[in-house]
């Protein structure tokens, strides 16, 4: 319910323990035990921005909390699982968020593929693929909005985010991934094999590495093994999706390039030939040309307006 963009990718974290009744210093100790950057001049408006959508919670400490109002702030379910309130949604992903958030090469990697505009859905295939599958997809979502959330962001919001980030490592990661090519960012955070592999080559690789891993793991743990069919899956459907993508842009391109073909052989066959008009017909005193000598221009341009 932020009313307007605040440059704080842990921003719904925050408002969670708003919501939670935490004071400022209970905040502070809380991020900083979460090793998140303090938005030292982001904190009151994001302050002002939750009170403002319901006051009179924050006037008395008895009011109970609104579920309703909680969903709306788009804070379930980590406002829940955090403070530990009876709720009937599901809190599947809250654990696994904060073992993220608790792994900063993981952290790391999610904040710069993000950035540079990678879907959520990908982040989740890259990441498991090379780190045998250790989230989730709903560790990925409840992560992604708390700790990592860029929705709405211009380019020039993530500009300004990066002049602040104040870990230099960190910095340096996310201030690439703004500008680098999808792929060449991947292989160089280590998330991929080769820097002139194309994207769809990737998920091939990733697909056969959770195929073999899958067919390895049958002997030793079920687990494991139904974990990287399940990866395998989802890395066969997203390959179908952008090879169904492609399908539509090539018969697309070649719909309009039938149609432009058409229009243009229909515009030929109306186009009327051209006129010869024999000077004799024209209403128009052509001046004779003497032998070696050009007409001058003014005298013609005179002539004409007369």
């Amino acid at each position: 319910m932020i009313s307007k963009i605040i440059r704080v990718p842990e921003r719904h974290y925050i408002e969670t323990l708003i919501v939670g009744r935490n004071n400022s210093s209970l905040i502070i100790d809380e991020l900083q035990s979460h090793n998140i950057p303090i938005p030292t001049n982001d904190m009151k408006a994001i302050y002002e921005n939750i009170v403002k959508t319901n006051p009179k919670y924050f006037q008395d400490e008895s009011m109970p909390v609104d579920e309703e109002w909680v969903e709306g702030l788009t804070l379930s379910p980590m406002f829940f699982y955090r403070f530990k309130k009876p709720t009937e949604k599901s809190l599947q992903g809250c654990e696994g968020a904060f073992k993220i958030l608790e792994d900063p090469k993981v952290t790391k990697y999610i904040h710069a593929l993000l950035l540079n505009g990678v879907p959520k859905e990908d982040i989740e295939l890259i990441i498991n693929a090379r780190y045998n599958i250790a989230y989730d997809s709903p560790d990925f979502d409840v992560f992604i909005h708390n700790f990592a959330c860029y929705d709405g962001w211009t380019y020039q919001d993530k500009e300004l985010y990066i002049n602040n980030v104040q870990d230099p490592e960190m910095k340096k990661i996310v201030k690439k991934a703004l500008t680098a090519d999808r792929t060449e960012l991947i292989w160089e955070l280590g998330l991929g094999t080769d820097p002139k592999a194309s994207f769809d080559d990737m998920l091939k690789e990733m697909f056969t590495d959770s195929f073999f891993y899958f067919k390895k793991n049958l002997k030793y743990s079920t687990d494991d093994a139904h974990r990287f069919a399940q990866l395998a899956v989802k890395l066969a459907d997203r390959m179908d999706q952008i090879e169904d993508k492609k399908k539509e842009e090539m018969d697309l391109f070649k719909e309009l390039s039938i149609k432009l073909d058409t229009e243009s052989t229909k515009k030929n066959k109306t186009n009327k030939k051209a006129t010869i008009v024999d000077k004799d017909d024209m209403d128009v005193e052509i001046p004779e040309r003497t032998e070696k000598i050009i007409p001058d221009l003014n005298a013609l341009m005179n002539n004409a307006e007369e």
